[in-house]
């Protein structure tokens, strides 16, 4: 039976995960999380959000028929109700330094995603110290704390003397097709018209 919930499972997930991409989609071109006094009372939805995405975690927790669904839906709307926290949040602390750290790591992020991935598998793997399995919940939460707050001041002490993020400027090298990662004169000129 788990087999066939697998294979079922794989046929409907994209049908779960679409709609998110279509909604972020809709929120970009819509231009959301820009004007956080306007959205104001969009955001204070995540206050409902997060406890009933809480509650159906919880409760796919319980075997039955529904706890797949449960549980694939409970991350949907923790993860939009998390969104729109974090955007309250922003709006009543944007100035502190905190946030700063949290802005500089969101703009380094390739890189900093790329560095997690590189030093938790070095920590984690057999190839590395080879960890898995051996720190237990609160040592493993305290590492990824660490490693995060690390990344939190090494974003700020890199942005002050860069622009951009070494794997960030390789990616705008890539899609731009020039080495200095800036668009080509012809390339300017067709999206000045296309605008």
């Amino acid at each position: 039976m788990p087999e066939q919930e697998t294979s079922i499972l794989l046929f409907v997930a994209p049908l779960f995960y679409a709609p998110l991409f279509l909604l972020g989609m809709a929120l970009a071109k819509m231009r959301a999380f820009v004007n956080i006094e306007r959205e104001q009372k969009w955001y204070k939805l995540g206050m409902i959000l997060v406890p009933i995405g809480i509650l159906c975690k919880y409760l796919s927790l319980k075997e039955g028929d529904l706890s797949t669904m449960l549980q694939m839906s409970g991350a949907q709307v923790l993860a939009l109700g998390y969104v729109s926290v974090a955007a309250l949040l922003y709006k009543k602390w944007h100035a502190s330094s905190i946030i700063h750290s949290f802005e500089c790591v969101g703009k380094l992020s390739l890189t900093n995603y790329l560095m997690q991935s590189i030093i938790c598998s070095t920590v984690f793997f057999g190839y590395g110290f080879g960890m898995f399995g051996k720190l237990g919940i609160v040592y493993g939460m305290l590492f990824g704390l660490g490693i995060y707050c690390v990344q939190c001041i090494g974003s700020v002490v890199y942005l002050k003397k860069f622009k951009r993020g070494p794997f960030e400027q390789a990616l705008r090298m890539w899609t731009k097709w020039s080495i200095d990662g800036r668009l080509k004169r012809i390339e300017q000129s067709i999206n000045r018209v296309i605008e």
